[in-house]
């Protein structure tokens, strides 16, 4: 019986990778998938990294190249596990992390989200970790840890729960975390929020991430301004607002022109926004000029 399907979407950073599946245990229980997506050399994977050839890892190479988010689906086609996980190829488990993991086994719940320990670059872990503190606090719910929470790593997720929900990645090159991360947190019922820390997440330039252009920026605004939808749709009303603010600034670098030209094209949500605001007053921002230059105020 396969209990753990651990899913990683690859492209071009075999090292890591190396790293990644040497932080999973060998065992009978645990199916390793690899979705390889376009990578360069693949042909000599082999004879250079043996580890990823291994008992119990399954390689799929989909020759496309069509991002991490269509990568994870293909590996989700092929999952058999009881739980599903998701790694990143330049991120890793810590030690002993099935010793945490294994008491969910058997759980009826549908997801148990967990922390990170950013061992390497220490930026990341308070950003992430800083909701679990508000959880035990009582200043945040369960699902409200899931909808800070949004990345699909450091999860266990029932894969009968992905199924009968129909949750699947957006197949864009960036961002495509953040609908599944959203349909998560609307459709699971029963929620574990464990104190726990059973993965690293890897900050390094020259990741999906860090891209800023324009192209990549678009990509993230418009995901995730789709993601705002579906969760205001089912009756979540903090997202009824655009991510104009939190997305706006990412323009920031690209310059002026470019900033004004987003601002041109998504006036209409702008000033949207700004009316919902009006009614909800969820800040007292209760003017739409003002909502405006709060917003530029924002990016300087």
């Amino acid at each position: 019986m396969i209990n753990y399907s651990i899913i990683i979407p690859h492209r071009n950073i075999p090292e890591l990778l190396v790293r990644c599946i040497e932080s999973i245990p060998e065992r009978g229980d645990i199916q390793v998938i690899v979705v390889d997506d376009n990578s360069d050399d693949t042909n000599n994977y082999y004879e250079k990294y043996p580890v990823l050839f291994r008992s119990g890892i399954e390689i799929y190479y989909t020759k496309v190249g069509k991002g991490p988010g269509y990568a994870r689906n293909v590996g989700m086609k092929h999952a058999k596990g009881k739980w599903i996980m998701f790694a990143d190829a330049d991120d890793f488990f810590l030690p002993n992390w099935t010793s945490i993991t294994d008491q969910y086994l058997d759980s009826v719940v549908d997801v148990v989200q967990f922390k990170i320990d950013d061992v390497l670059s220490h930026t990341g872990s308070m950003w992430h970790n800083r909701s679990f503190d508000e959880y035990v606090s009582g200043k945040k719910s369960a699902r409200e840890v899931l909808f800070s929470r949004n990345t699909c790593w450091a999860k266990m997720l029932k894969s009968s729960f992905l199924r009968q929900n129909n949750i699947q990645f957006e197949e864009v090159m960036c961002a495509e975390d953040v609908p599944f991360g959203y349909q998560v947190a609307v459709f699971a019922n029963n929620i574990v929020i464990s104190q726990n820390a059973i993965y690293d997440v890897t900050y390094r330039e020259g990741s999906l991430t860090t891209i800023n252009n324009k192209e990549y920026s678009w990509i993230r605004y418009t995901t995730v301004k789709k993601a705002y939808s579906f969760v205001s749709k089912h009756g979540f009303k903090r997202y009824e607002l655009p991510p104009a603010i939190d997305f706006l600034k990412t323009w920031r670098n690209l310059g002026l022109k470019e900033f004004f030209h987003f601002v041109w094209h998504e006036r209409h949500e702008i000033l949207r926004a700004s009316k919902v605001r009006i009614v909800n007053k969820p800040f007292n921002y209760c003017h739409p000029v003002l909502y405006v230059f709060l917003v530029l105020l924002k990016l300087i």
